[in-house]
C-alpha cells in the first residue's frame, strides 16, 4: 500500500480510539449515575409497598424491571467497548452498491452522535463479505433481502496497544501470515477466539440460520470447537431474546469447559451453562448414586469376564423398538382401581381413568402430572400445596408400579424370549448404587 493509504488508515485509527474513549467516558458516567438512581428507585419500592394496591405495585416493578433491563444492556455495552479499547477492529472491505461503503470491521460496533458506523460487529450482515467472498461482484443477505454490488477492497490489520502495527490487503482470502501468526500465539492453556481468521466453510456453519440441526465433521484440530463457540455468539446477535443462560454446551470433562471458557468472554458474550453428559444425565437419575464414567466403561468392556454381547445389545436399535413397545404396553395397562375421595374433591374411578386415556399421549409421569393439574383446576386448589399430595394419591389408586427400578427389572424380564438374563445378572445391573453407562439413558 502507498503511503498516503497508510497515514489515512493511521488517521482512521486515531479517530477511532478518540470516538472510544469518548463513548467509554460518557456511558462509564450513565452508568455510575443510572445505579444510584436504581438502587433508590428499589428502596423506594421496598419502603412504599405496604402503601400501595396492587396495580401500583404492578406498575412500579414494571418500571424497575425495564430499567434494570436497560442498565444490563448498557453494562454488557460498556464490557464490549473496554474490550476493543487496545485493537478495536481487524478488518475491513469497501463494498460498491449504490456509493462506496468502508467498512470496519471489530468485536463489536461502535457509532459517532450522528449514528455513523465507525466500527461494525463481525455478525452484522455486510460483515459476511470479510470472510466468505473474492474480490468482484458479489451479494449479501441483509434483513430486507439480498443487496448486490461489488467488493473492491479487503484489508487486515495487526493493532496492538492502540498503534497499528501491520496492514495486509489480500483479494483472496484471510492471509496465511495472518493465520500463521495467530495459531503461533494461540499456543496457550486457553482457547482464543478466531473472529479475524474465520475461513469460508467455518463461515457458513456460524452464521447458518436456515437449519436447525447442524452436525459439524472435522478431524482433531480442524476447529470444530471454535465454530461452535462463535455460532453461538453468532446466534445470540441474531436471535432476539436468546440469552446465554438459554444454551447448554456438553464438555467432555471440567478441564475441556476450562480450556474454552474465554472464548465467548472475548467476543463480548457471557459463558453458557457447561455440563458433561454423565453430569447431565445424573440429574435424572435420582434412583442412583452416579453414573458410570465412559473411560470405566471402556475398562469393564475389556474385561475378559464380561459379557460383550449383552452390552451390545443394550446399545442396539432393536433394544429401542423393544423398550418403545415395553413403554407402550405398560401404559395401556394402567388402570384406577378406586376412588379418589378428599373432603375438597371426589372422583369416581371410571373418571380417572377417563381423564388417564384422555392425557394418554404424554409420558406415564407427566400424564399422572397433568391429571393433578385438571383437580387442582377445576376445583381452584393451590397447586403448590395441593399436587404433590394428589399425585402420591393416584400412583396409590392405580395399578402402576412408580419404582423404576422395578420397572426396568420387568422389561428384561419381558424379552427374556429374545435375550435372556438371569435373575443374578438382571440383580447385577438394575439394584446396585451406580448405574451402568450402557444401562443409563435406557433407564431414563
Amino acid at each position: 500500500m502507498n503511503e498516503k493509504n497508510f497515514e489515512d488508515e493511521i488517521l482512521y485509527l486515531k479517530n477511532t480510539l478518540m470516538l472510544l474513549d469518548k463513548r467509554l467516558d460518557e456511558l462509564g458516567g450513565k452508568m455510575e449515575v443510572e445505579s444510584i438512581k436504581n438502587y433508590e428507585f428499589q428502596k423506594y419500592i421496598f419502603k412504599e409497598i405496604g402503601s400501595m394496591d396492587k396495580f401500583e405495585i404492578q406498575s412500579n416493578l414494571l418500571e424497575s424491571d425495564m430499567e434494570l433491563n436497560e442498565f444490563e444492556r448498557k453494562s454488557k455495552y460498556l464490557k464490549k467497548l473496554l474490550r476493543i479499547k487496545n485493537s478495536p477492529y481487524f478488518g475491513r472491505i469497501d463494498f460498491k452498491s449504490d456509493k462506496i461503503y468502508q467498512i470496519y470491521i471489530g468485536i463489536t460496533y461502535l457509532t459517532d452522535d450522528d449514528n455513523n458506523n465507525y466500527i461494525y460487529d463481525w455478525r452484522s450482515p455486510i460483515a459476511s463479505l470479510f470472510y466468505q467472498n473474492d474480490l468482484g461482484n458479489t451479494s449479501y443477505d441483509a434483513p430486507e433481502g439480498k443487496v448486490f454490488g461489488n467488493l473492491l477492497l479487503k484489508r487486515q490489520y495487526k493493532i496492538e496497544n492502540r498503534k497499528l502495527i501491520r496492514v495486509f490487503d489480500n483479494s483472496l482470502n484471510i492471509t496465511d501470515e495472518v493465520l500463521q501468526q495467530v495459531l503461533t500465539d494461540n499456543s496457550s492453556d486457553k482457547m482464543k477466539n478466531i473472529v479475524n481468521t474465520i475461513q469460508e466453510e467455518q463461515n457458513a456453519i456460524i452464521r447458518n440460520l436456515t437449519d436447525k440441526n447442524l452436525i459439524v465433521e472435522g478431524i482433531a484440530g480442524s476447529g470444530k470447537t471454535s465454530v461452535a463457540l462463535h455460532r453461538i455468539a453468532y446466534l445470540l446477535y441474531q436471535i432476539n431474546g436468546l440469552r446465554s443462560d438459554n444454551i447448554l454446551i456438553f464438555s467432555p470433562n471440567d478441564i475441556f469447559s476450562s480450556y474454552i471458557s474465554n472464548v465467548l468472554p472475548e467476543l463480548g458474550e457471557d459463558n453458557t451453562k457447561e455440563t458433561t453428559f454423565s453430569d447431565f444425565q445424573s440429574s435424572y437419575l435420582k434412583e442412583y448414586k452416579r453414573v458410570e464414567s465412559f473411560p470405566e466403561f471402556i475398562a469393564r468392556y475389556y474385561n475378559e469376564s464380561v459379557d460383550k454381547d449383552l452390552i451390545k445389545f443394550k446399545q442396539s436399535d432393536q433394544m429401542i423398538d423393544l423398550l418403545e413397545k415395553y413403554v407402550l404396553d405398560l401404559k395401556n395397562s394402567i388402570y384406577f382401581y378406586d376412588d379418589l375421595i378428599n373432603k375438597d374433591y371426589y372422583y369416581k374411578k371410571e373418571e380417572l381413568n377417563n381423564l388417564f386415556l384422555k392425557y394418554n399421549k404424554l409420558s406415564i409421569i407427566e400424564t399422572y402430572n397433568k391429571i393433578a393439574d385438571y383437580i387442582c383446576s377445576f376445583n381452584k386448589l393451590n397447586i403448590a400445596k395441593y399436587k404433590r399430595k394428589i399425585i402420591k394419591e393416584l400412583y396409590r389408586l392405580s395399578n402402576f408400579n412408580s419404582n423404576f427400578k422395578d420397572l426396568y427389572y420387568n422389561f428384561y424380564k419381558s424379552i427374556s424370549n429374545i435375550y435372556y438374563i438371569s435373575d443374578t445378572d438382571l440383580n447385577k445391573f438394575i439394584y446396585c448404587k451406580d448405574i451402568y453407562y450402557e444401562d443409563s439413558l435406557l433407564f431414563i
